[in-house]
């Protein structure tokens, strides 16, 4: 499946003899309220490196929605199940690499994370998120 997902959503000002570029923050919509347990989903925010993830993991199905970014580029919204994992394998200008989101332990939620980034070194870790 390909397609199309914008990084940013900026907004530019124009002074008198400048301009202003603020990045627009949206909501992220896998956050939002939803129908079902509220117990079994867990908030994910979390970063390290040049990684930010916001989603949610349900624990009872073992569902995972999650927004990532790296180096500040919204990637998009991903989601799948953690008994088989979430892989993502990205070619960007300044980062080249995959970050997987697995299970282990039957309840620890981890993310692999294989990124070289140009100017700011190679992370290859496997870190845990949470566990629950």
């Amino acid at each position: 499946m390909a397609g199309f997902v914008a990084g940013a959503i900026v907004e530019v000002e124009k002074g008198n003899d400048e301009y202003y570029v603020r990045q627009v923050h949206t909501e992220n919509p896998l956050l939002l309220p939803f129908p079902g347990s509220k117990a079994a989903r867990k908030k994910i925010s979390w970063g390290f490196g040049p990684l930010n993830v916001a989603g949610y993991v349900d624990t009872s199905s073992l569902e995972i929605g999650v927004e990532v970014s790296i180096l500040g580029i919204t990637l998009g919204s991903f989601s799948g199940n953690l008994n088989d994992g979430v892989m993502i394998n990205l070619d960007l200008l300044l980062a080249k690499g995959s970050v997987k989101f697995h299970l282990k332990n039957g309840k620890e939620l981890w993310v692999r994370i294989d990124v070289d980034v140009q100017f700011d070194g190679k992370y290859h870790e496997d870190l845990e998120i949470f566990s629950w």
